[in-house]
């Protein structure tokens, strides 16, 4: 090799007519560059665009699913808490098939109730419900229950508590209390999807990943957070298109940090 000719290191070229491989092989998760924050996001939305309709219909099932489950108070709200990930599961599978140049249709969604990996989306949901009100008793106290009342009273009595500094300090500490949870669940599921692994690999790799990669979720969150109120101003129509966003950015995220080819050697992505 001479002196002035780039050094291969293995990795397949990133030309047009390579040859990509398709298999998604689990590694150790990797610090990727800092802009893939940005980049996931994009990648999302060409998962969008592979399949605008489907995507579309499956924000529409969800939903009504939504609708129903309210209509059923909390009963109903405890059904969508415990079930979450299974339908989280179902979309990444989606994501898989869309990487992989299969088509992406709308049973997908409902692909996680039969895979075989019920139980530990179900351990999973459980396990994060049980720790969220844990942590939300713990840094809210006795405000929970004047929280409840307020709520219950009327919207003027919500509105009232809500502006209080001590409600503003407490919910502040709260978002920074569920950090750790929002690290060890963000790729649990895909991570049971698609590897099936244990519920507890699940939770130690998503929260690994996301400790060596906290300036590319950084920016990730910031930017979501800010896409999520713009899709909500008008008459939440933005949501059809940030839904399936949100949803093939983890997965893109997922695939860049966690398993080969790397990201930029995925067709998909730029």
């Amino acid at each position: 090799m001479s002196e002035n000719e780039p050094e291969n290191n293995g990795e397949p070229e990133n030309t047009e007519h390579s040859s990509l491989p398709k298999s998604l092989e689990l590694t150790t998760p990797r610090s990727v560059a800092v802009g893939r924050g940005v980049g996931w996001i994009v990648d999302g939305f060409g998962y969008f665009q592979s399949a605008p309709s489907s995507w579309l219909a499956i924000v529409g099932i969800g939903l009504a699913i939504l609708l129903v489950s309210a209509s059923l108070g909390t009963g109903g709200q405890l059904l969508l808490n415990i079930t979450q990930y299974i339908w989280a599961g179902g979309l990444m599978l989606g994501c898989k098939a869309i990487y992989e140049g299969r088509p992406f249709v709308v049973s997908y969604l409902f692909e996680g109730f039969k895979q075989g990996q019920i139980v530990k989306y179900l351990i999973l949901a459980l396990v994060a419900s049980v720790l969220s009100g844990v942590i939300q008793v713990l840094v809210f106290g006795d405000m929970s229950e004047a929280f409840s009342k307020a709520s219950q009273q009327s919207p003027e009595a919500l509105s009232q508590l809500i502006a209080t500094e001590e409600f503003r300090i407490k919910f502040l500490m709260l978002m920074l209390a569920m950090i750790p949870l929002f690290m060890a669940t963000l790729f649990a599921p895909v991570l049971i999807a698609v590897h099936r692994v244990s519920v507890l690999q699940a939770v130690y790799l998503s929260f690994m990943a996301c400790l060596h990669n906290a300036l590319p979720l950084i920016i990730y969150s910031g930017i979501m957070i800010a896409l999520f109120i713009l899709s909500v101003i008008p008459a939440f129509i933005g949501l059809l298109i940030f839904v399936p966003v949100a949803y093939a950015s983890v997965f893109c995220a997922y695939k860049d940090i966690f398993t080969k080819p790397h990201a930029v050697f995925d067709h998909m992505e730029v």
